[in-house]
């Protein structure tokens, strides 16, 4: 309910905005619809009818999401649970949306919820901590990952390591630049 007064962190959020009665311990809550053009990643991985326009739009989508995390973990949220089936891209533009916001949470209050196996932080699942903002950089670890590999599985054939390696600079770049894009962002406010 606090989701839902509190309002959305950013656009690429298909935030709650209305939460139904709680009727035997569940309740529900009303979304925005996401747009057709957004496709889900499940759909992307697989790759057969839906890809990406390129490779360049591919980056962009990382980028998007991982701006989109960065701007909820600044708020001190903590998502608690990333996985391949929350995510909505636009193969055209790169342009992202986010669902199943109801287990966000303030970084220190848990929802119960304590994440997907493939994508939980070795820590959760050793039941060392509880799902929180350095949790999530786990899983979105292995969301670029298979975004970048475009495939669910989490390893990689010596082929592709080295595909890896050579893109390895480009990614090196990006990450300056997106460092760079969050200095001058924290400077305007």
């Amino acid at each position: 309910c606090t989701n839902v007064e509190n309002g959305s962190p950013a656009p690429e959020f298909l935030w709650p905005e209305d939460v139904t009665q709680v009727r035997h311990d569940s309740f529900g809550y009303v979304m925005e619809l996401r747009p057709a053009r957004f496709c889900e990643l499940s759909r992307l991985l697989v790759g057969r009818k839906v890809r990406f326009a390129s490779y360049a739009v591919r980056v962009r989508a990382m980028l998007n999401l991982v701006s989109a995390f960065r701007i909820l973990h600044n708020e001190g949220y903590a998502y608690q649970d990333l996985n391949d089936g929350n995510f909505f891209f636009d193969p055209q533009t790169g342009q992202c949306l986010i669902c199943d916001n109801d287990n966000v949470a303030p970084s220190s209050v848990q929802t119960g919820v304590i994440g997907t196996p493939r994508f939980m932080a070795p820590e959760v699942v050793t039941r060392q901590t509880m799902p929180n903002g350095h949790s999530d950089r786990h899983s979105m670890s292995v969301l670029l990952f298979m975004l970048l590999l475009m495939r669910r599985e989490n390893t990689a054939s010596a082929n592709e390591l080295e595909i890896l390696k050579k893109k390895n600079s480009a990614m090196a770049e990006l990450n300056q630049n997106m460092q760079a894009l969050a200095h001058h962002q924290r400077l305007e406010t």
